[in-house]
């Protein structure tokens, strides 16, 4: 800027994947499982590829 400020940084993109496991009456759903990302680690790429810079992924201790 002409008066010596500094121009503030563009927004960052932040995204996440969603890792509910919920039970309905007896059955359970995982939707790590269910929407593949638990088997797709290049997803992550993917995701960076897009402009993402910062991700929520989780780490399941116990399922």
């Amino acid at each position: 800027m002409r008066d010596g400020r500094s121009m503030p940084s563009p927004p960052e993109l932040w995204g996440g994947v969603e890792c509910t496991i919920n039970r309905v009456g007896d059955r359970w759903f995982d939707q790590l499982a269910d929407n593949g990302h638990r088997q797709c680690l290049d997803d992550l790429d993917r995701f960076a590829g897009l402009g993402i810079r910062g991700l929520r992924f989780p780490l399941l201790w116990e399922h």
